[in-house]
């Protein structure tokens, strides 16, 4: 994710400016990029749900998520996936992994988190242990361990998220409004690419069907998104804290959760300010 934003920056950085008057776009230049921005823009709002995707992520490469489980076990039951999209860039993420499975199917998964963890704590206790954001920084600011934990967990549905607002964003009347107004800020040696979508064609945002999120979530997405639940944690789930980062006025926790039973386990890394 970091190295993706990284690169996304960069090649911000080192396009030249350009003469529009001398060296104009042409409307399928134009066209391209209109579309390759509202993809990326619009992609941020459907996160990835699907275990398939998850089970091809190296999680040995990817530094947040040790911890974490490579794969999703066979017997896994209810399973829960929440993962930002491929070309999401924006402040904040959540990332969870969630299953059940019978205690002694889970009590290896449990183990290999105590393992992994420099803290284990229910959200109860977290609510009377405050930390520093630098061990070795001498600072009287303290902050609560709880307030820096999920406040929930997310359940996934079997409804597809509404393509709606994506599909009009990409619409041939739209996309042509667009290329036509950035043509003419050429004549004028200024280039906004602005997105701002017209609302008037978003007063009311028309529900799908399944079978139409389906098939255009597959077309414009490439993976399918579903509508979630947020679930709160009851003061019984037990935390186990793998990392916590402070950097920028933020912290950032990878963990994984489990509730009194033992037959749910959330695996999470989440951002807060």
């Amino acid at each position: 994710m970091h190295a993706h934003i990284e690169e996304h920056n960069r090649r911000i950085r080192s396009t030249p400016q350009r003469d529009f008057i001398k060296n104009p776009y042409t409307r399928e230049e134009i066209e391209k990029q209109i579309v390759d921005a509202i993809n990326f823009r619009e992609s941020i709002k459907y996160p990835v749900n699907d275990k398939e995707y998850y089970n091809h992520i190296d999680v040995d490469k990817v530094n947040d998520l040790s911890g974490f489980p490579k794969k999703i076990p066979s017997f896994a039951k209810q399973v829960d996936i929440h993962l930002k999209p491929p070309k999401a860039i924006e402040d904040g993420r959540y990332i969870q992994v969630s299953f059940t499975g019978k205690p002694s199917e889970l009590k290896p998964y449990i183990q290999d988190a105590e393992n992994h963890a420099k803290v284990v704590i229910t959200k109860g206790e977290a609510e009377r242990v405050s930390i520093k954001p630098y061990e070795n920084v001498k600072t009287n600011y303290r902050k609560y361990l709880s307030t820096i934990l999920p406040e929930e967990w997310i359940e996934v549905t079997n409804t597809y998220n509404n393509m709606y607002q994506y599909k009009v964003a990409l619409s041939n009347e739209n996309i042509k409004q667009k290329v036509d107004h950035e043509l003419a800020n050429q004549m004028n040696n200024q280039m906004f690419m602005g997105l701002e979508q017209d609302t008037s064609q978003l007063s009311s945002d028309k529900v799908l069907s399944n079978d139409e999120n389906k098939a255009l979530q597959k077309k414009y997405l490439g993976y399918y998104s579903y509508k979630e639940v947020n679930r709160p944690f009851e003061a019984g789930y037990t935390f186990y804290i793998f990392k916590f980062d402070y950097l920028y006025n933020s912290f950032t926790v990878a963990g994984m959760a489990v509730n009194p039973e033992q037959t749910r386990v959330i695996y999470f890394l989440h951002t807060v300010q």
